[in-house]
């Protein structure tokens, strides 16, 4: 029975050491920073721990009032305090590369249209309907045309430098 303890002793003396959960949890808390309205499931793959790990150490942040949650009706999405719980649409929104292009190319001008940002940009026509309707969606870009989409920024150019 000694012999079985001692075997087991060492067993866990050699395997290599985990991440204590003070590391796993600041590094949850940096990547949230870094990119705001993560879920669960992309913070366990931008980690690579099991995605009930992440869940335990989320419930533990949000326990001690390190970061919040946004329900919508398929996703909760992670915030810390400092974030503005009404801007998670266009948090989503500007994760795209494609959308703050159109984003950046908008604010630089007055006004634009949809066919005006397909000339200009390397995107189709599909890709910027899309991604423009998110950020219309999102209230970083607004409509002021009547009949066919005439698009200004809703931000300050600032946002997208």
């Amino acid at each position: 029975m000694v012999l079985e303890t001692t075997r087991l002793e060492e067993a866990r003396k050699s395997t290599a050491p985990r991440g204590a959960p003070g590391e796993v949890r600041a590094k949850i808390l940096k990547l949230v920073h870094e990119h705001p309205a993560m879920t669960k499931s992309e913070l366990a793959r931008a980690t690579g721990l099991a995605w009930g790990t992440v869940c335990y150490h989320v419930d533990v942040l949000r326990a001690n009032g390190l970061m919040s949650a946004v329900e919508s009706e398929k996703f909760v999405y992670l915030l810390l305090p400092t974030h503005d719980a009404e801007k998670v649409a266009a948090y989503r929104a500007l994760r795209d590369p494609d959308a703050v292009a159109i984003a950046r190319h908008v604010a630089g001008m007055p006004q634009c249209t949809m066919k005006e940002l397909t000339t200009d940009l390397p995107l189709s026509r599909k890709v910027v309907r899309n991604r423009g309707a998110t950020l219309l969606a999102a209230g970083i870009l607004e409509d002021f045309g009547s009949g066919r989409p005439r698009l200004r920024c809703a931000m300050p150019a600032a946002v997208f430098a």
